[in-house]
């Protein structure tokens, strides 16, 4: 089943300016961090500053080749490396990545550090953004 669904898989990911979309929520007591990737746009705020920034082709490529190394099916059971959210000790984050009008939820992770699976991705849209994201 993992095969025919990649095969599809590769067949949007190649435009994520259209039928991709990704979106990033980390939030606790007084905190807040998020992004969104949709129509070739990284839209991004942090408490109260907020930004946005037009893709170029090569960072689109990147991010689809860091999308396509991830198995969609699985990011809601991906196990987070650490749980300090659980006691404010970290924001609680979540990545929803949304396919085809599919969604994709990943279940709450520790803000600066998800789920070993997802790290590659996250860590190069932060590196994308202009603002601290941590």
């Amino acid at each position: 089943m993992k095969l025919p669904f990649s095969f599809l898989f590769l067949l949007f990911i190649g435009n994520i300016n259209n039928d991709i979309s990704l979106s990033y929520y980390a939030s606790t007591r007084g905190s807040s961090f998020e992004f969104e990737i949709s129509n070739s746009i990284l839209k991004f705020s942090k408490n109260q500053k907020s930004g946005q920034k037009k893709l170029s082709k090569k960072e689109l490529k990147k991010i689809d080749a860091l999308l396509s190394k991830i198995d969609l099916n699985a990011i809601p059971t991906l196990v987070p490396p650490s749980t300090k959210s659980h006691f404010d000790g970290a924001m609680a984050a979540t990545l929803i990545i949304e396919c085809n009008s599919k969604k994709f939820k990943s279940s709450t992770f520790d803000h600066g550090n998800p789920p070993n699976e997802l790290k590659e991705l996250i860590d190069y849209i932060f590196d994308l953004i202009y603002i601290d994201s941590n």
